[in-house]
C-alpha cells in the first residue's frame, strides 16, 4: 500500500483560460484528516423508523411536499391529508377510508367479480400461472381445450409440424395419441359438468328454451336445451344443458322425455320457472306431458300458469315474414343480384370498377337466407347502398336483367326503416341485447 501523499508547500491558486478559481489547500495531512473527523461529527443522526402497524396505511401512499413537509394521499381517489408524522393520530385517514366513493366503487366491482383459479400473469392466457413450471398434464389440458373450442379432430395431436412446434417452444413436450386427446376431452367434460352443476345447485328458478336443429352435413337432427338463469351477482347466465339426438318420429312425448331426462341428469326438475318453444303442434303435447310430470314433484309457480312460453322471435319471424311477401318480387330481383354479380370474378370485377367509380364506401354484397327475415334485411339494407352501382352495371352488362327500378327502390328503403324496429326487437328478445326490465321482473318473482 502506497503512503499518503504529502504536500510540502501550500498552493496558492490555479488559473484558467476563463474563469479564475481561488484553491485553498491545507499544507499539512493531519489537518486535513482533522476536518475530516470535524465534519463527520456534523452530520445529521437519523433514527430508526418506526413501523406503522394501522391498517389504514393500505389506502394512503407518502408524498414529501418539502424537506420537512409531507403528507398522505389516498390510492383511489389521490386526495391530500396532512400527517404529524411518527405516531401521529391517524384519524382523519380511518374517517375517509371509510366514506371514499372510488375505495367503495372499486370494491364492488371486485366482489361481482368471477373468481378464476388462476391468476394471468401479462395476458389474457388464463393457462399462464406466474411461478408454476411447464407440465404436460397442463399442456394435455390445453390442448383438448383447443380441440373442443374450434372442433378440430382429435388426429389433429398427430399431425407432425404442430407437435415440432410445440417441441420447439418446449424440448420437455411429450407427444400424445387421439386416443389420448379423446380421454382427455372426456375428462375436461365432466370436469365443466360438475363445476356447472355445483353453480346449479344455488339456483333457485331456471327457465328453458328448446329447438330442433337439423345438421346439414349430417342430415340429423338434434335438440338443444339451453338454461337461463340469474346468478347471485344478479348477472344473467345462459348454459346449453343438453344437445341431444331424438330420433324420428318425434312425437311430443318423445320430446318431453327427453327433456325431462336432461333435468334429471342436471337436478333441476323442481326448479323449473318457464319453457320457451316455438309454435310446432308436436310442442303442445310435450309441453301438457312435461307439465304433467314437473307437478309431481314440484308446485309451479303461478299454478303453471306461465309455463308454457311461446317463442317470441319465432311469432315475429312470422309476422315480418307475411310482410315481406307482399314485396317479394322486389327481393327476388335483389338475391338474384347478388348472385348474378358473385358468379364468376368477371363479374365482380367489373361491379368493383363501377362502385370505385361512384366512391362507394360499401365493398362487398350480401346473400340472404330466405328462411331467416333477418338475414333478408341485411342483404336489402347492404343492397340499397349500391343502388347507383347497380344501374350503372346494368349499362355496363347487356346480359343483367334484375336490377330494380328506381319506385322499387324507394319502396326497399321504407320497408329497411320498418323492419330496423323488428330487427331490435329480436336482439332484445334473443338475448343479444340485455333486458334489465326482464331482469327485474325475474328478480321480483324469485325473490318476493
Amino acid at each position: 500500500m502506497s503512503s499518503p501523499l504529502k504536500i510540502s508547500e501550500p498552493i496558492a491558486s490555479t488559473h484558467t483560460n476563463d474563469n479564475q478559481v481561488n484553491v485553498q489547500v491545507p499544507a499539512d495531512s493531519t489537518q486535513v484528516e482533522a476536518n475530516n473527523q470535524e465534519n463527520e461529527h456534523e452530520e445529521p443522526v437519523v433514527g430508526r423508523k418506526r413501523k406503522k402497524t394501522s391498517v389504514v396505511w393500505n389506502d394512503f401512499d407518502e408524498m414529501e411536499i418539502s424537506l420537512r413537509v409531507k403528507k398522505v394521499v389516498c390510492k383511489y381517489c389521490k386526495s391530500k391529508f396532512a400527517t404529524g408524522g411518527t405516531g401521529s393520530s391517524t384519524t382523519h385517514l380511518k374517517r375517509h377510508s371509510k366514506s371514499c366513493i372510488q375505495k367503495k366503487a372499486k370494491t364492488t366491482a371486485e366482489s361481482r367479480q368471477p373468481t378464476i383459479p388462476f391468476q394471468p400473469s401479462n395476458s389474457n392466457n388464463p393457462f399462464m400461472i406466474p411461478g408454476v413450471r411447464y407440465s404436460n398434464e397442463k399442456m394435455r389440458e390445453i390442448i383438448a381445450t383447443a380441440i373442443m373450442v374450434h372442433e378440430y379432430p382429435f388426429s389433429v395431436v398427430e399431425d407432425s409440424i404442430w407437435m415440432w412446434a410445440f417441441q420447439y417452444a418446449n424440448p420437455d413436450f411429450h407427444k400424445v395419441t387421439h386416443k389420448t386427446a379423446r380421454n382427455d376431452c372426456l375428462a375436461l367434460f365432466e370436469m365443466e359438468k360438475k363445476t356447472l352443476k355445483k353453480l346449479l345447485e344455488s339456483v333457485s328458478k331456471i327457465s328453458l328454451t328448446t329447438d330442433m336443429w337439423k345438421s346439414s352435413h349430417q342430415v340429423v337432427e338434434y335438440m338443444v336445451i339451453t338454461g337461463h338463469f340469474i346468478d347471485a351477482g344478479w348477472n344473467l347466465q345462459k348454459r346449453v344443458l343438453s344437445f341431444v339426438k331424438v330420433p324420428a318420429p318425434r312425437r311430443g312425448i318423445d320430446v318431453a322425455d327427453a327433456i325431462f331426462k336432461c333435468l334429471k341428469t342436471w337436478g333441476i326438475e323442481n326448479k323449473v320457472f318457464s319453457i320457451s318453444v316455438d309454435n310446432a303442434s308436436y310442442n303442445d303435447s310435450c309441453i301438457r306431458c312435461l307439465k304433467e310430470n314437473i307437478s309431481l314433484s314440484s308446485k309451479l309457480f303461478l299454478g303453471g300458469s306461465l309455463f308454457h312460453v311461446r317463442c317470441c322471435a319465432h311469432i315475429l319471424n312470422l309476422l315480418v315474414q307475411d310482410g315481406l311477401s307482399t314485396i317479394k318480387d322486389i327481393i327476388f330481383n335483389i338475391r338474384e343480384s347478388v348472385k348474378y354479380i358473385n358468379h364468376n370474378d368477371a363479374r365482380l370485377k367489373a361491379f368493383c370498377d363501377v362502385v370505385e367509380q361512384k366512391r362507394l364506401k360499401e365493398r362487398k354484397l350480401v346473400i340472404d337466407c330466405p328462411t331467416r327475415w333477418n338475414s333478408t334485411f341485411n342483404m336489402l339494407s347492404t343492397a340499397l347502398k349500391f343502388k347507383t352501382a347497380f344501374a350503372s352495371y346494368k349499362e355496363r352488362e347487356p346480359h343483367y336483367n334484375y336490377a330494380p327500378s328506381l319506385e322499387e327502390w324507394n319502396q326497399v328503403e321504407k320497408v329497411c326503416k320498418l323492419l330496423e324496429v323488428f330487427n331490435l326487437a329480436t336482439h332484445v328478445i334473443s338475448g343479444t341485447i340485455t333486458n334489465i326490465f326482464f331482469l327485474y321482473f325475474i328478480r321480483s318473482l324469485c325473490y318476493p
